[in-house]
């Protein structure tokens, strides 16, 4: 005797990856179970397509739950998956100025001006270009970055040396001294949809330059961002910070100095 089955379907936007049973199923999503079958649904609580986030919402009955079990009735099943949707900015990352800069003071016009896609570098005993000494100079970037969510993002700056950062004229880490490879994090609440300046500086070191830029949504959601890819690339962005070049700017000055940056290099607090 073969066993009863009835269809089950699920709609949402097309390409969502559903978890049925363990097995991954794309949207829209249709199948056959053996009736009194226990079957398991979980959509994804976030996805991107293209430049397409998409934050699970509800089901049809209004569940806010992504995981859902059920025995299979006699009946066909028809499901929905509801999501809200936010586009990713059409940025193609930040405008980077090269400086040899033995006094750390940015009074010099930069020796190379380039786009950078993301900033995660690692010059070891080299420099950014052959334009660029391998010792004394400062790096700097520019630009725009636009929350999609309301809420507060933690931004980390991994440098080998020191670092600060100005998120909107705040300046939410100062770790301006020498120091070995390492992450300082400070966190700021953002409003969705406002455009918000970044300004970094970091360095102050002899060779081995190395510097990323990270940022992380609340507790519970993990590191969006391997770098500002994720604040300014629109087709990797997993940070959900929508980003659009000329808005942030982001500093980072690689110093290569032995001493301690001057105080007088806290007027680059107003450098655009």
């Amino acid at each position: 005797m073969q066993p009863v089955k009835t269809d089950i379907s699920v709609a949402g936007p097309a390409g969502i990856a559903l978890n049925v049973d363990g097995q991954i199923r794309p949207l829209p999503a249709f199948f056959e179970s053996v009736v009194g079958m226990v079957r398991t649904i979980q959509a994804p609580e976030i996805q991107q397509l293209g430049n397409t986030v998409y934050l699970f919402d509800h089901w049809h009955d209004g569940s806010t739950d992504p995981l859902i079990a059920f025995a299979t009735p006699e009946t066909p099943v028809a499901m929905e998956a509801f999501f809200n949707t936010y586009t990713l900015g059409t940025g193609t990352g930040l405008q980077g100025q090269y400086f040899i800069d033995p006094d750390g003071d940015l009074d010099e016009p930069p020796v190379l001006t380039r786009t950078d896609t993301t900033v995660n570098f690692n010059w070891g005993d080299g420099s950014p270009d052959v334009s660029v000494p391998a010792n004394y100079f400062t790096a700097r970037w520019t630009g725009f970055v636009e929350p999609l969510f309301s809420e507060t993002y933690t931004f980390t700056v991994f440098s080998d040396d020191g670092c600060r950062l100005w998120v909107n004229d705040s300046l939410i880490i100062d770790k301006w001294q020498p120091q070995p490879p390492m992450n300082n994090a400070g966190s700021i609440t953002l409003e969705a949809g406002q455009k918000y300046r970044l300004r970094r500086i970091s360095g102050n070191r002899r060779r081995g330059a190395r510097t990323a830029l990270l940022e992380q949504r609340p507790p519970g959601a993990a590191d969006r961002a391997q770098t500002t890819t994720c604040i300014l690339r629109k087709t990797s962005f997993r940070g959900l910070l929508k980003a659009l070049r000329g808005s942030t700017a982001t500093t980072t000055d690689f110093g290569n100095r032995a001493s301690r940056p001057s105080p007088a290099r806290q007027s680059d607090s107003s450098t655009p």
